[in-house]
């Protein structure tokens, strides 16, 4: 997979690093199809995540099952009338169906924000106003869904509310939607389609000396952390990798999916 977006991937020195690394950036990049399916279609079997929680639940995925169900909830999205350019706010801690949610947006050309279960309904508000959110996703957790509640009513640009897992009086569950939708996602095309150019998703940052900040990233985001993968966390093709912060933060994504998915090293959540 390196091969087809880097023309070098050995160095002699770190000058020769400076002077000759280079990431190929197809105009149309999409984490989604051309790193996700593209390793399904390579090896469908190859273990890429690895879950579990505090109840001795686990669950392992491969590519293809990735690629299956983001497929399912892009076009569970797309039936919320959910596509290009929206934006969906996930409070998703380090749930697996995180993983699943973010490929989805990224076939659908949808904005991601990554959002910190910290977060109060004031918190909540300030963000969703702000960069105008269409959806919300969030782990059953009785603060998360509180703060998000008691934001609600002074977020009128959210027009769906979904949890996983179980079940809350006026929520849609995300885990129950799935199997009702079709495993396949047809690339979109033309205007429908994503550049690399084109917002991925959105972090907030954290408010210390002012309000918070939106920090934007494009669909080219993901091949940026090749480099940390390889050279800061040491990541090898089949060995698991961990990254133990919460899904708000940035570190979450560049420390777990990006980089090790590309190079073929199972994510452990």
């Amino acid at each position: 997979m390196l091969d087809k977006y880097l023309p070098r991937t050995d160095f002699d020195s770190y000058e020769d690093f400076l002077e000759n690394y280079r990431v190929n950036i197809p105009d149309n990049f999409n984490f989604g199809f051309d790193i996700i399916d593209a390793w399904a279609d390579r090896e469908s079997e190859k273990l890429a995540l690895m879950w579990c929680d505090d109840n001795d639940e686990e669950r392992s995925f491969s590519y293809d099952d990735l690629r299956r169900l983001s497929n399912q909830a892009a076009n569970y999205l797309t039936s919320l009338g959910i596509g290009k350019g929206d934006v969906v706010m996930c409070i998703l801690r380090r749930r697996f169906e995180y993983w699943i949610t973010a490929i989805a947006l990224c076939k659908l050309g949808a904005v991601l924000i990554p959002a910190s279960m910290q977060l109060t309904s004031k918190d909540t508000i300030y963000r969703a106003n702000s960069a105008k959110v269409k959806a919300v996703i969030c782990v059953n957790d009785d603060f998360v869904i509180t703060q998000m509640e008691q934001a609600l009513p002074e977020c009128p640009t959210i027009e769906f509310k979904i949890m996983t897992p179980g079940e809350r009086e006026g929520w849609l569950v995300f885990n129950e939607a799935l199997p009702q939708f079709s495993d396949v996602f047809e690339r979109p095309l033309g205007d429908l389609g994503v550049g690399a150019r084109d917002t991925m998703l959105i972090y907030f940052t954290s408010g210390t000396t002012g309000m918070p900040k939106m920090v934007q990233h494009n669909f080219a985001h993901p091949l940026g952390h090749i480099v940390t993968a390889k050279y800061w966390q040491q990541v090898r093709q089949d060995k698991l990798h961990m990254s133990v912060s919460d899904s708000g933060w940035a570190k979450f994504g560049w420390g777990k999916i990006y980089g090790q998915l590309i190079c073929g090293a199972p994510v452990f959540a």
